[in-house]
């Protein structure tokens, strides 16, 4: 089997998924909008354990639709390309996993300069 080609968009709303062929064919697209949080006025959050549920539900959701179409098997190479929310800024337990925080969007005024 060939190599499939999946594309991550996570954006400020939302994440999208794609599954194409070598040949630009689309195979199956998932999208899922996560919650905007705001904590106070002029603040904006995303929970990353959310964000990071959408972006696995939209990969399985994907590759269960190849294999559907019988365009994946247990075989088959998936090259992933992921484009994200440059400006937004989210921290990590090195030692124990979970995120720190909300993540902190771009149009958060705590980013802004003072």
């Amino acid at each position: 089997m060939e190599a499939l080609f999946l594309t991550i968009d996570q954006s400020t709303t939302s994440t999208k998924t794609q599954l194409f062929t070598p040949e630009e064919e689309l195979v199956h697209s998932e999208s899922r909008t996560h919650a905007q949080i705001y904590p106070q006025s002029n603040w904006i959050e995303h929970d990353p354990l959310e964000i990071l549920s959408n972006t696995v539900l939209n990969i399985a959701k994907c590759l269960d639709a190849g294999l559907q179409k019988k365009y994946v098997d247990p075989q088959t190479r998936v090259l992933v390309g992921i484009t994200n929310q440059r400006e937004t800024l989210v921290a990590w337990s090195k030692s124990t996993g979970p995120p720190q925080h909300h993540a902190i969007v771009r149009h958060d005024a705590r980013t802004e300069p003072k």
